[in-house]
């Protein structure tokens, strides 16, 4: 990527890596359950 970010790429990076941080969190509680129901 070249030259710097706006604010409005700031931004949607920082509501896209958000998302990613909760969806890794719901997988990782998925994992547990799937372990603990084998």
């Amino acid at each position: 990527m070249e030259g710097a970010l706006t604010p409005e790429q700031a931004e949607k990076i920082r509501v896209i890596k958000a998302h990613y941080d909760a969806l890794a969190i719901c997988k990782e509680d998925l994992e547990q359950m799937i372990r603990e129901l084998g």
